[in-house]
């Protein structure tokens, strides 16, 4: 059936191709098991420790207004590297402002924070 699409010599290492895939199937299979086995470890192990960046520009004190406009998230008194913690792998802190005021002060900060995916 071939030999009408395929010339000669060509048929003859299309025959070639064939008979060595059936005579090595056998280590065909299991080479393809193997890299099936690779790409779920891959998918089990590597994968979950992919991680991304996130950053926020946070508050801590009582009230937004006593805050740089930039402040995203308003935490109230907590410490900022205890709400930073609670939410990230690791991270880095940069104060941006900070000034007293109320029960608690004020400071405002970006938060570089990785987390996992």
């Amino acid at each position: 059936m071939l030999a009408g699409i395929v010339g000669g010599e060509k048929m003859k290492r299309l025959d070639h191709i064939w008979k060595w895939l059936g005579k090595n199937k056998d280590a065909l299979l299991l080479v393809g098991a193997a890299l099936g086995g690779l790409a779920g470890a891959y998918k089990f192990f590597v994968e979950p420790r992919m991680t991304a960046t996130i950053e926020y520009s946070v508050c801590r004190g009582e009230n937004i207004a006593g805050c740089l406009p930039t402040a995203g998230v308003l935490i109230g008194c907590e410490p900022i590297e205890s709400w930073a913690a609670d939410r990230c792998k690791s991270f880095e802190v940069k104060v941006l402002q900070s000034h007293s005021g109320g029960h608690c002060g004020y400071e405002t900060a970006q938060i570089k924070c990785e987390v996992k995916r």
